[in-house]
């Protein structure tokens, strides 16, 4: 149910529609004692997805570090560039999670 409310609020409408170019609002996905910014999702498999967040707890220097590295090739073999800011499913799945959508519009039948 969160990964589809989740694709929904993204724009994201079939299994191989996974990017929208249109500007929208984030999403804020909260648990207990923490939240994070939902920004995108990439599709891993059939059944598995990484959500893209801003994360409070992982610091602005520590994700500018690790994108670029991988940028620059200084991490050889790295097998998810995108890694300091993505957030495994699976993690979430046990957790009663919130979802905050600050926008104008209504979302019918998520």
């Amino acid at each position: 149910q969160l990964l589809r409310i989740v694709k929904s609020s993204l724009g994201v409408t079939t299994r191989s529609d996974l990017s929208c170019k249109c500007p929208l609002p984030p999403l804020y996905l909260q648990w207990s004692g923490h939240s994070v910014t939902v920004v995108g999702i990439r599709k891993l498999s059939e059944d598995q997805y990484n959500l893209i967040v801003f994360d409070p707890m992982k610091k602005g220097p520590f994700i500018k570090t690790k994108l670029l590295a991988q940028v620059n090739g200084e991490v050889m073999n790295a097998p998810n560039p995108l890694s300091a800011v993505e957030l495994p499913d699976h993690i979430l799945r046990n957790k009663d999670c919130q979802i905050l959508l600050c926008t104008g519009q209504l979302i019918n039948d998520v």
